[in-house]
């Protein structure tokens, strides 16, 4: 039995490790370049991950993603992702040895879990890790496009699929499209990340805040096989009120498109209207890509609450999925204090 680093030529034995959970990993192109194309890895100083072999056959595997996190001062945090954890059931015992070398891991602020099963959340909180401290962390909404899959999925008798995929079609009809454009609005749709949404990212200014250092072109190198990442920019006049990133998946028997960024300007915090055209916007795109349904998480408290009151398909989940863990007590503290900024872009959220 033995505990060693991962390295990238393992790729085969941990896609089988994966598939074998019902885990999917992405190709190994796309996989390679999350450490490859990352700007804060170096494989000559730094390790993708663990694994447990027994006789050169691989039985468990954690890897690790470099990421920044960074508050309101400015200041940086060195943060280490926990991704893929996975272990057969025959060596279990043995997995919290994996662990033990994801924590052992030297000159780390901080150590995320962004997808956190139940089973693993109860195993970071022996550890002392935190939940990160949002209220809608554990809730998503969720706007169905191909009403008679998504309510296949939802019930099987019959009668209550068929009422719900007529319920869907009504609420999409008279909720969701019928909103009526407003002509001082613009709405542009975008492939990469602009000077234009750079400089309004940069105009914002939260208050004892924490969020992830984005870099849009990993993201953007990662995805561009099974998922896409576009834009959508609200101006008025010319001017930038509003960007939301959209992230649309294909890995699973639902195709989502995720609502996985939006910044809306102060002044238009409270524009319910403007919600309403963002919403519209963001199904007719989905639809056009054949996806399945909208879901929306991990995004700014306020703004949720506004879409609560649009969107009435609510999916809370039991459990939390996001922690954070530091060896340093008073930087725990301290982060218990702060305003996480969250988004489907957070530690390996963005792997769906």
């Amino acid at each position: 039995m033995l505990i060693r680093e991962a390295t990238i030529k393992d790729y085969n034995q941990i896609n089988e490790l994966s598939l074998r959970h019902n885990l999917n990993l992405p190709d190994e192109q796309e996989w390679t370049r999350l450490w490859l194309k990352n700007p804060e890895f170096n494989f000559d100083k730094n390790s993708i991950g663990w694994v447990l072999e027994d006789d050169k056959k691989i039985k468990g595997f954690l890897g690790f993603i470099k990421k920044k996190y960074y508050d309101d001062t400015d200041f940086q945090f060195n943060s280490l992702i926990c991704h893929n954890w996975v272990v057969d059931k025959d060596y279990r015992s043995l997995s919290l040895g994996l662990l033990n070398k994801f924590f052992s891991q030297k000159n780390y602020d901080l150590f995320i879990n962004s997808t956190a099963s139940p089973e693993v959340s109860k195993v970071w909180e022996a550890f002392g890790a935190k939940k990160i401290p949002l209220n809608n962390i554990q809730s998503s909404l969720i706007v169905p496009i191909n009403y008679k899959k998504v309510s296949n999925k939802i019930f099987k008798n019959n009668i209550l699929k068929f009422f719900l995929n007529n319920f869907f079609k009504y609420f999409i009809k008279f909720k969701i499209l019928s909103h009526k454009e407003n002509l001082k609005y613009r709405v542009d749709f975008i492939e990469n990340y602009d000077e234009q949404i750079e400089n309004f990212d940069n105009s914002f200014r939260d208050k004892n805040f924490i969020q992830e250092k984005i870099n849009y072109d990993w993201y953007i190198s990662i995805l561009n096989k099974k998922s896409k990442i576009n834009f959508l920019k609200i101006l008025k006049n010319e001017n930038i009120i509003a960007y939301c990133v959209l992230l649309s998946s294909k890995n699973t028997n639902l195709k989502k498109t995720y609502l996985a960024q939006i910044k809306i300007k102060e002044d238009y915090l409270k524009d319910k209207n403007l919600y309403k055209l963002i919403l519209k916007k963001i199904f007719i795109y989905s639809k056009n890509i054949d996806s399945d349904l909208i879901e929306i998480k991990y995004i700014d408290e306020s703004i949720f609450k506004i879409l609560k009151k649009i969107i009435i398909f609510n999916r809370n989940r039991k459990f939390c999925s996001f922690y954070y863990y530091s060896k340093d007590k008073n930087l725990i503290s301290k982060l218990s204090k702060k305003k996480w900024l969250v988004s489907m872009f957070s530690g390996d959220s963005f792997l769906v």
